[in-house]
C-alpha cells in the first residue's frame, strides 16, 4: 500500500499545485481586466473631451455630421475610441441649433471598453463652455508634414512646430495644430489683450488642417507648455512632460477641453498668474493634478481630476491665492482631492463638486491665519480618512453638503468651522471630532441613485432622499447645480451637488458612464 498511498500523495499534491496555479492565473487575468477597463475609461473620456472641443469651437458641426452615425476609430492611448452625434429628439442634427445632442465615446483597449456619454445642451447660459473661439487676427497652421521654413499662412503651407508658431503670432492670431505627436516645449512669446487673445487650437477632427487624431506635445523633461504672456488661450490639446502646462507672471489665462496627464510633476502649475481651467481632464500626474503657488488666482470649472500621486489640487506655500472650484469631480487621487496650505488673506470656494475615493482627505485645510474656505452644496465620500479636515487657525464655513463614508466626516483640529443644513452620515469612526452637529444637519443615509463600479459610481439623488428640499437659501452662491441644472427645482434647496427635477440651462454636460 506505500506505492499507491505515495502516488496518491503526488496527485493530491499536483491537483492542489494546478489548483493554485489556476487561481493566480484567475486572479491575474482579473487584475488585467480592471487595469484594461480604467484604461478604455481613460481612452473614452479623451475621446468625449476631444468631441466637447470639436462642437464649442466650429460653427459648423451640425451640418458635418450624420445623426447616429459612427466616426472611425481614432487611435489613441494604446488603443482606439469612436465617437457618435445623435439628437435625441427628432434625430435631425441640423434643423434646429437649439436642440439638445448625446455625444457618445466608446474606448476599447486589449478587448475591454468603456463608454462615456454626455448630453449637450446649446443655451445662452452656458456652463463653461468658453463659447467659440473667435481670432480677431490671423489665422496659422502647424501640421507634422509642414516646415518651419513656410509661411504657416494654410494648411499646405503650415510651419512643422508649436513653438515656432509661438514666436511668430501677435495679439488677435490663431494657430491650429492637426493631428499628431508634437515633442517639443512650447513656449509663449507675445502677449494678447482681452478682446485679442492668442488663441491655440488642437484641430482634433482635422476641419482645419485636414489631419484628424489627438493632438500631443510631449515636453519630456520640461514643461509641454510654458506660458509667461498674457491672454494666452490653450484649447483641446493632450498635454504632458515635467508638467503639462505652467503658468508663470502672466495674466488672462484660459485652458479648455485639455487632457493633461502622465507628466512627471504636475498636470498644471500656477505660479503668479491668473488662469482660468474649463472643461479639462487631469489626471496620473506624479505628483498633484493642479499645483497654485505665490500670489495666484485660479478658476477651475467642469473638470475631472483623478488618480494623481498625491494631490487632485494643491495650494502650497508662497503668498496667499484665491481658488475657486465649480462642478468639478475630484478623486481616486492618492492624499486629498483638495489640500489647502492656506496663507492670510487665501480664500478658496467650493460649489457643486463631487470629491470621492481619495486617499486621505476629501478636503485638507491646513496653513496660516486668516485664510477662508467656503463648501456649499458638495458631495464628499469614501475618502480613505477624512471628509473635511480642517488643522489650521482659519476659517471654514460647509452648507448644503453631504459628508459620508469616510472615516472621520467633519474633523476640527484648530481654527474655525461654520456648518449648518448638511448630511453628516455612516462616517465609520465618528461623524464629527472636534465639532458636533449644527443646525439642521440630517444624520441618515443620503441616497444616492446608483451603486459604485470600477473608479467611479452615480452620486445624484435618488427618490425619496433626504437631501431633497433640505438645504437652506444658496441663491448668493449659485443658481446651478453640477449639471447645470436650476436651483432650487422643488419647495427648496437640495442638499449636495445635485438638484432633483432641476433641467440642465445653457450650454451645459450631462456625463453618464458604462464600464
Amino acid at each position: 500500500m506505500a506505492l499507491p498511498l505515495a502516488m496518491i500523495g503526488v496527485g493530491m499534491a499536483m491537483t492542489l499545485g494546478l489548483g493554485f496555479l489556476a487561481s493566480q492565473a484567475t486572479s491575474t487575468a482579473m487584475t488585467r481586466n480592471v487595469v484594461n477597463r480604467k484604461a478604455a475609461r481613460s481612452i473614452a473620456e479623451s475621446g468625449l473631451t476631444l468631441a466637447i472641443t470639436y462642437v464649442r469651437s466650429n460653427s459648423g458641426w451640425r451640418t458635418a455630421q450624420t445623426h447616429g452615425a459612427w466616426l472611425a476609430p481614432h487611435a489613441f492611448g494604446g488603443g482606439t475610441f469612436r465617437l457618435q452625434f445623435e439628437d435625441p429628439g427628432d434625430a435631425n442634427l441640423s434643423n434646429n441649433s437649439a436642440d439638445p445632442v448625446t455625444l457618445t465615446s466608446v474606448g476599447t483597449i486589449d478587448g475591454a471598453s468603456f463608454r462615456v456619454s454626455a448630453t449637450v445642451t446649446p443655451g445662452s447660459q452656458g456652463c463653461s463652455s468658453g463659447g467659440p473661439v473667435s481670432i480677431t487676427g490671423a489665422t496659422r497652421y502647424v501640421r507634422t508634414s509642414g516646415s518651419d521654413a513656410n509661411n504657416g499662412m494654410t494648411p499646405a503651407t503650415a510651419w512643422r512646430t508649436i513653438d515656432f508658431a509661438a514666436m511668430m503670432v501677435s495679439f488677435g492670431d490663431g494657430v491650429y495644430v492637426g493631428a499628431g505627436t508634437y515633442n517639443e516645449v512650447v513656449q509663449s512669446a507675445a502677449h494678447g489683450t482681452a478682446s485679442d487673445p492668442i488663441w491655440f487650437i488642437a484641430d482634433t477632427l482635422g476641419t482645419q488642417t485636414g489631419d484628424a487624431g489627438a493632438v500631443v506635445i510631449d515636453g519630456g523633461g520640461q514643461p509641454a507648455f510654458q506660458v509667461s504672456h498674457d491672454n494666452i488661450r490653450i484649447v483641446g490639446f493632450r498635454l504632458t512632460g515635467r508638467y503639462g502646462a505652467e503658468w508663470l507672471n502672466c495674466f488672462g489665462g484660459v485652458l479648455r477641453e485639455c487632457e493633461l496627464d502622465g507628466s512627471a510633476d504636475q498636470g498644471v502649475r500656477v505660479d503668479l498668474a491668473e488662469l482660468e481651467v474649463q472643461n479639462c481632464l487631469i489626471h496620473d500626474n506624479g505628483i498633484n493634478g493642479i499645483y497654485v503657488t505665490d500670489l495666484s488666482t485660479i478658476t477651475v470649472t467642469d473638470t475631472r481630476i483623478w488618480g494623481n500621486a498625491h494631490h487632485g489640487i494643491n495650494r502650497w506655500d508662497g503668498s496667499a491665492c484665491s481658488i475657486t472650484v465649480t462642478r468639478c469631480d475630484l478623486y481616486n487621487n492618492g492624499r486629498s482631492g483638495l489640500h489647502l496650505s492656506m496663507r492670510s488673506g487665501g480664500t478658496c470656494a467650493l460649489t457643486n463638486c463631487l470629491i470621492y475615493g481619495n486617499g486621505r482627505q476629501g478636503v485638507n485645510q491646513t496653513g496660516n491665519d486668516g485664510s477662508t474656505v467656503t463648501i456649499w452644496h458638495c458631495t464628499i465620500a469614501t475618502n480613505g480618512e477624512r471628509g473635511i479636515f480642517l488643522q489650521s487657525n482659519s476659517t471654514s464655513i460647509v452648507r448644503n453638503s453631504i459628508v459620508v463614508w469616510n472615516q472621520r466626516g467633519l474633523h476640527v483640529n484648530g481654527g474655525s468651522m461654520t456648518h449648518d443644513h448638511n448630511i453628516v452620515f455612516g462616517n465609520t469612526v465618528a461623524d464629527y471630532q472636534g465639532t458636533s452637529a449644527g443646525l439642521a444637519e440630517i444624520n441618515s443615509n443620503p441616497l444616492f441613485v446608483g451603486a459604485l463600479f470600477i473608479g467611479g459610481g452615480d452620486y445624484h439623488l435618488a427618490t425619496g432622499s433626504p437631501a431633497i428640499d433640505s438645504g437652506t437659501n444658496a441663491s448668493a452662491v449659485t443658481t446651478l447645480d453640477c449639471d447645470c441644472g436650476g436651483r432650487p427645482a422643488g419647495a427648496g434647496w437640495d442638499i449636495g451637488y445635485d438638484e432633483v427635477g432641476s433641467a440642465a440651462q445653457g450650454f451645459s454636460l450631462i456625463w453618464n458612464e458604462q464600464p
